[in-house]
C-alpha cells in the first residue's frame, strides 16, 4: 500500500509540473507578441510611420513609380498594403481607394485584393503560433463564442469570414489575428478570405476610379451600386442558406414550414424563452442542450418553441433526442422516477380489445381519447357501426412510451 501512494504521489508531482511547464510555455508566447506589438506602436508614434504609409507622399511615389515602372509600382504597393494593413492597423478600405487611384478599376481590384489576401494570411500564421494555445481555451468558455467560432463543422466560422471579408470596413490586424486562434485550416482560410474580400474591394476600387475618370464616371458607379447589391445579395443569401436553406440535411416539413433539429443553430435570440413557461421558468433556450438535457423530462412537449423559433429550430424534436440519449446512457431504461405505472398500462397495454373488428373499416380512438372522453367515445362508435359499417380497436399507439425516450 505504501509503494501505490507513493507513486500516486510521485504521478501528481509529476502532472503538476509538466502543467506548469505548458502554463509557462503557454504565456511566453502572448507576452513575446505584447511586446512586439508594444514596440511597434512605440515606433510609430516616434516616426510617425502611418501618417507616412497612408499619406499623399506615398500615393504620389506610387503614381510616379507606375507611370515609369508598373511591376515595379504593384511589388511596391502590395509591401506597402501588407505593412499597413498588418502593422500598422490601417483600415483596408484606405489601400482599396489607392489601388484605384493608382491603377484602374481592374489592375487595382486584383492588385489590392491579393496584397491583403497575403498580409492576412501572414496575421494569420502569427495569431496561430503567439496566441492560440493561450487564447483559445479563454475563449471556448463563452458558449457563444465557442458556437461561432469554434463550430465542429467549420460552417460558422466561415460565414463570419464571410460577413468580415466581403466589406473592407473591419480592422484587418484585429480579425485576421483573431483567425489564427481559430480551428479553420489555413488553405481555406486564405481562399476563401481571397474570394470574400474581392466584391467588397471592388465595390471600392470601380468607385475611387470613377472618381478620377470623369469620361467614365457614370459607367463606374453603375458598376459599384451594382457591386454594393451582389454584396448585400450575397451575405442575405448566404445567411438564409445556412439557417433556413431547405435543402440542408436534418430539415423536415411542419405546418407548412421547414424545421431542423439541429439545436446547435440557436443564436439565444430568447424568442423560445419568452413563449414557454417551461424554457421561461429555467431561464434557458433551446440551443442551451448540457442543462436542457438534465431538465428533459420536465417538458410538456406543446412544441411552442417549435412554432416561434425564427430558425426553424425543431425543439420538440430536441428534447425527444435528449431523452432518447439519457435512456441509452441508463442502460435502456426510463432515468427519471414516477412512470411505472404509465409504463406498466402502455407498454403492453391492458386494455387492448379487438373483439368488434369487423366492418368495412376500423377506428382507432388510441388510449388516450376514450380515457378522457368515454361517453363521446361510446357514442362516436355506435353511429360509425349503425351508419358506416366500422369497427373499433382499442390499444396503444405507442406515443407515452415513445415520448419517455424508450422504445416500444
Amino acid at each position: 500500500m505504501a509503494g501505490r501512494e507513493w507513486d500516486e504521489t510521485q504521478g501528481k508531482e509529476q502532472r503538476m509540473k509538466e502543467s506548469g511547464k505548458h502554463n509557462k510555455k503557454n504565456i511566453k508566447k502572448p507576452v513575446l507578441f505584447t511586446v512586439i506589438i508594444l514596440a511597434v506602436l512605440a515606433c510609430n508614434h516616434v516616426f510617425g510611420w502611418s501618417a507616412r504609409v497612408g499619406g499623399t507622399d506615398t500615393l504620389e511615389f506610387l503614381g510616379r513609380m507606375a507611370q515609369e515602372h508598373m511591376a515595379a509600382a504593384v511589388f511596391a504597393y502590395t509591401a506597402v498594403t501588407v505593412i499597413g494593413c498588418v502593422v500598422l492597423t490601417l483600415p483596408g478600405v484606405t489601400f482599396a481607394i489607392l489601388a484605384g487611384l493608382l491603377f484602374g478599376p481592374v489592375l487595382g481590384t486584383l492588385c489590392c485584393t491579393v496584397a491583403a489576401t497575403l498580409g492576412a494570411m501572414a496575421a494569420f500564421l502569427a495569431g496561430r503560433f503567439f496566441l492560440k494555445d493561450s487564447i483559445k481555451p479563454v475563449v471556448m468558455k463563452n458558449k457563444y463564442l465557442k458556437k461561432w467560432l469554434f463550430d465542429e463543422s467549420g460552417k460558422n466560422e466561415l460565414f463570419v469570414l464571410m460577413i468580415t471579408r466581403l466589406v473592407p470596413l473591419f480592422p484587418y490586424n484585429l480579425q485576421n489575428f483573431a483567425y489564427g486562434v481559430t480551428d479553420i485550416p489555413f488553405g481555406t482560410y486564405s481562399i476563401y478570405s481571397f474570394v470574400f474580400m474581392l466584391p467588397g474591394t471592388a465595390m471600392y476600387t470601380v468607385g475611387t476610379a470613377g472618381l478620377a475618370d470623369r469620361e467614365n464616371r457614370v459607367l463606374y458607379f453603375s458598376i459599384t451600386a451594382v457591386l454594393a447589391a451582389v454584396v448585400i445579395g450575397w451575405v442575405c443569401f448566404l445567411r438564409k442558406g445556412m439557417y433556413c436553406g431547405r435543402q440542408r440535411k436534418g430539415w423536415k416539413r411542419m405546418n407548412g414550414k421547414f424545421r431542423i433539429k439541429d439545436s446547435d443553430k440557436c443564436v439565444h435570440c430568447r424568442i423560445c424563452r419568452e413563449n414557454c413557461s417551461f424554457l421561461s421558468k429555467y431561464g434557458l433556450d433551446i440551443g442551451d442542450t448540457a442543462e436542457l438535457k438534465e431538465l428533459a423530462y420536465h417538458c410538456f412537449l406543446c412544441g411552442t418553441c417549435t412554432q416561434v423559433c425564427p430558425l426553424g429550430i425543431d425543439g420538440r424534436a430536441v428534447i425527444l433526442d435528449m431523452r432518447r440519449e439519457r435512456v441509452e446512457e441508463n442502460q435502456g431504461k426510463c432515468p427519471e422516477k414516477g412512470y411505472a405505472l404509465v409504463l406498466a398500462e402502455k407498454r403492453n397495454y391492458i386494455y387492448r380489445n379487438k373483439r368488434r373488428l369487423a366492418g368495412r373499416s376500423i377506428l382507432f380512438p388510441g388510449c388516450n381519447f376514450p380515457s378522457f372522453y368515454p361517453k363521446t367515445t361510446r357514442k362516436l362508435i355506435s353511429l360509425l357501426e349503425e351508419k358506416e359499417d366500422m369497427g373499433v380497436l382499442f390499444d396503444c399507439c405507442g406515443k407515452p412510451v415513445a415520448e419517455l425516450g424508450l422504445k416500444g
